[in-house]
């Protein structure tokens, strides 16, 4: 496994934990005092809170695994923006959802499906731009130190 590789797990397994633990307060505390790492539905399927917090780590470990590694499609230097961020969508899109659908965070018809799409393809969007943006930012101040 490469360098690079260890790397992104050792920040993406913990950070995707993190969010995940962060989340499951948030929303235990919103929808009453009872903690709850996951979704009713996904709950009936342990018979203890103990098995559910556990694979719901493992989830959320995952998850953070799925947008670690797929950074790593940006630094294909040879790839076009376009397409970096075409299978980086595709990838963190396809590994997400799967972890999610699992997770039982909604149910699976068409209805929730695009909901689900939306406000994902909504949430890659904003984040982008504003990477973007942030690059495009510093690569004007590099030029401009190089021009001086």
């Amino acid at each position: 496994m490469s360098k690079q590789v260890m790397q992104r797990l050792l920040f993406g397994i913990p950070m995707g934990i993190t969010i995940g633990l962060l989340w499951s307060l948030g929303i235990s505390y919103y929808f009453g005092t009872t903690y709850q790492p996951s979704t009713p539905a996904f709950m009936a399927q342990f018979t203890d809170s103990l098995n559910a917090l556990s694979c719901s780590v493992l989830l959320w470990a995952g998850m953070g695994v799925v947008f670690s590694l797929g950074s790593l499609i940006f630094e294909q230097e040879r790839w076009s923006l376009a397409r970096q961020t075409a299978l980086n969508f595709g990838i963190t899109y396809v590994g997400f959802s799967s972890l999610a659908i699992v997770a039982r965070w909604f149910p699976i018809n068409l209805v929730w499906l695009l909901l689900y799409t939306g406000l994902f393809g909504l949430f890659y969007l904003v984040i982008w731009l504003v990477q973007y943006l942030a690059m495009r930012r510093l690569v004007a101040a590099m030029n401009r130190r190089l021009n001086q």
